[in-house]
C-alpha cells in the first residue's frame, strides 16, 4: 500500500500483483504493502524492530519509540477488530517464536488518514505494559521538518517475502540497504498514477526493495527512523522505487508528539 495524488488501487496485506499483471495501468496502480535481495539480521543490531500480530499471525511491521508506545502504518490496523486483537512480538528476530508478546492497549491511526487514497499512512499503538527487556530497545525518531539527505543509504528491515514468485515470509528477521532518492525523481517514477505526496519519500536499490509483510516496519538512517514502510508498484520493480511515510513531515510528527508523547 502506498499514497499518490490521483487514482490507485488499494490491495489487500496479503496479495502482491505485479505492475505487468495489472489492467489499464494509466488508470490505477497496484499497491503491494510490501525485503528482496535482504541477508539475515540479527534481533541484537535491530532491537527496535517489532512482529505486529493480527488475530496472533504475523501481519506487519512496527516498531519500538517509547516504553509502552509502538509505531507502524495506518493501513497494517485495517484487518484488526480492536486492540485485543493485535499483539506485539518483542525481542526476537523471529516473528514466530521467542522474545516476547505484549498485549495492546489502544490502537491510534492519524486522524487524516484516508483509506481511499492512503493519504498519511501511519499509525500509534499503545501496550498494556512495557516494550523493555533483552533485546528490545526504542528508536530514536526526526525532528520536525528534519530533512533526508538524498544519495544516503538507509536501512529496511522486516519478514517481508523475499521473493515475488513465493507466497512464504521469511522465519528469520531480514534487513537491506536502499538509497534515498529526490523527491523530483520520486515524483517522476509514479507521474502516470498522479505522481507521490511529499508526506512520502522514495529509496531504491537495484533488485533491492521491502515487500509484502514488510508494511509498518522502519527505515533507519543513522539509528534515527526516517519513516514507515506503507508500499509502491510491485516488490524491486526497476521502475518503481519503494514509498515510505516521512516521519519528519510537520503534521506526521506533530502528531506523534502529541499523542505518545514523543
Amino acid at each position: 500500500m502506498g499514497v499518490f495524488r490521483g487514482r490507485f488501487v488499494i490491495v489487500q496485506l496479503l496479495v502482491w500483483i505485479s505492475v505487468s499483471q495489472s489492467a489499464a495501468v494509466t488508470e490505477r496502480i497496484v499497491i503491494s504493502p510490501r525485503i528482496i535481495g535482504g541477508s539475515d539480521a540479527t534481533i541484537e543490531d535491530f532491537p527496535y524492530q517489532l512482529s505486529l500480530r493480527v488475530s496472533g499471525r504475523h501481519w506487519c511491521g512496527a516498531s519500538v519509540i517509547g516504553d509502552k508506545w509502538a509505531l507502524t502504518a495506518a493501513h497494517c490496523l485495517s484487518k484488526a477488530s480492536g486492540p485485543s486483537d493485535v499483539t506485539l512480538r518483542a525481542g526476537s528476530a523471529l516473528y514466530s517464536s521467542g522474545g516476547t508478546l505484549v498485549d495492546v492497549q489502544n490502537l491510534y491511526i492519524h486522524p487524516d488518514f484516508n483509506s481511499k487514497n492512503g493519504d498519511f499512512d501511519v499509525a500509534l499503538i499503545s501496550t498494556k505494559s512495557s516494550l523493555s527487556g533483552k533485546n528490545i530497545q526504542s528508536i530514536t525518531l526526526p525532528k520536525e521538518g528534519a530533512a533526508i539527505p538524498v544519495g544516503s543509504k538507509a536501512t529496511i528491515s522486516g519478514w517481508g517475502l523475499t521473493d515475488t514468485s513465493s507466497s512464504v515470509n521469511p522465519t528469520i528477521l531480514q534487513y537491506v540497504d536502499v538509497t534515498v532518492i529526490s523527491q523530483t525523481e520520486c515524483d517522476k517514477s509514479y507521474a502516470a498514477f498522479g505522481g507521490v505526496d511529499d508526506v512520502f519519500f522514495c529509496a531504491k536499490e537495484n533488485g533491492r526493495d521491502s515487500c509484502q509483510g514488510d508494511s509498518g516496519g522502519p527505515i533507519a538512517l543513522n539509528r534515527v527512523q526516517i519513516g514507515v514502510v506503507s508500499g509502491g508498484a510491485g516488490c524491486a520493480h526497476p521502475d518503481y522505487p519503494g514509498l515510505y511515510t516521512r516521519l519528519s513531515d510537520v503534521t506526521v510528527r506533530k502528531w506523534i508528539k502529541t499523542t505518545a508523547g514523543i
